[in-house]
């Protein structure tokens, strides 16, 4: 424990004498004329977006219970305005919601994930972490960082699950996507088909300008159509309705939602349970309850709705009051 602490204090000592260098680094190294290209991209998309500071989110949804993550939009447009996208895993609104970069229950995600056979050939080698963002690297696997190895977690997790690899899906819908990281872990598994984030337009063009770096080909609504792989970012619930109903008979579809379902309003969600219908794996995650929400009854409930797929729902162990839901459809058990 003492070792740990002292460990820790160096590196956070490290960290902090030499920002500037670090970020020279980062400047010399990694800003090429795209990376300036997408930089000033996200820049001017964040111009043009228009936050209603009544509390209503034009693109998706916006109630009262939803105040903190209208905070979060807004404090994450003042970053890009102000601050070097160049380090935005370092910024409070990202490390807060949705990076995580230290906490004991790493510890036992890495061991697990150590313990798999594939751990050397398949795990380890997708876990190795970008620069691009300046992601804080984990004490103790400095090649990954804690928020990459808790994702690979979960996907382990899935596969064990519904008996099916990563790279045998060839199409996901992830429902909130953070900044593209689980997009990214996907590819690395050697995930090749048609990748779907839905969020907040904010979001959205954060994660496109993540993956366009990292070089995951990112689609655009126009060229969706023409492509058999390559993820799309939206936050139009229309176009959303349409893509899905075009993609319904697919055999390989799962339905992603990591703490990000269980955090919205029960109305949404009722509105949301009709567009995943046809989904054929599901892996969700959420918290036994969301301010005056019961997650764990709700979730009861969710299940009745999908009366073709077959569930697990189990808690995390070293994750008290965190809960996986996982299924697919009864004929692949």
């Amino acid at each position: 424990m003492l070792l740990n602490l002292i460990l820790r204090k160096i590196i956070n000592k490290i960290q902090r004498s030499i920002p500037n260098l670090y970020s020279y680094f980062l400047k010399k190294i990694l800003v090429t004329s795209n990376q300036k290209k997408l930089i000033e991209e996200l820049v001017n998309k964040f111009d043009a977006f228009c936050i209603n500071t009544n509390g209503y989110h034009s693109d998706i949804f916006f109630l009262k219970s939803e105040k903190e993550w209208l905070d979060n939009i807004n404090r994450l447009k003042s970053f890009i305005k102000k601050s070097d996208p160049l380090s935005f895993l370092k910024w409070d609104v990202i490390k807060n919601t949705m990076f995580v970069s230290d906490g004991p229950y790493l510890k036992k995600e890495l061991s697990y994930l150590k313990s798999l056979d594939d751990w050397k050939d398949r795990w380890s080698k997708s876990i190795r972490e970008s620069a691009i963002g300046s992601p804080t690297p984990y004490l103790y696997y400095l090649k990954s960082s804690g928020n990459l190895m808790h994702h690979a977690y979960h996907l382990s997790q899935f596969e064990g699950n519904a008996n099916i690899s990563i790279s045998s899906l060839n199409f996901v819908f992830e429902f909130g996507g953070g900044y593209g990281s689980m997009s990214r872990l996907f590819h690395n598994l050697g995930f090749k088909g048609i990748y779907i984030i839905f969020d907040f337009k904010e979001f959205t063009a954060l994660q496109e300008y993540y993956l366009k770096s990292i070089g995951i080909n990112v689609l655009s609504i126009n060229s969706f159509n023409n492509y058999q792989k390559g993820v799309l970012c939206i936050s139009d619930l229309n176009i959303l309705k349409d893509i899905l109903n075009a993609f319904h008979n697919n055999e390989k579809s799962l339905f992603l939602a990591t703490w990000s379902l269980s955090e919205t309003p029960l109305k949404f969600r009722e509105m949301f349970i009709p567009i995943i219908s046809n989904q054929k794996y599901f892996l969700i995650s959420f918290q036994s309850k969301f301010n005056e929400i019961d997650n764990l009854l709700y979730f009861e409930f969710f299940k009745t709705k999908f009366p073709k797929i077959s569930w697990n729902m189990w808690e995390i162990k070293h994750l008290p009051g965190n809960y996986y839901l996982m299924g697919a459809l009864t004929k692949y058990i």
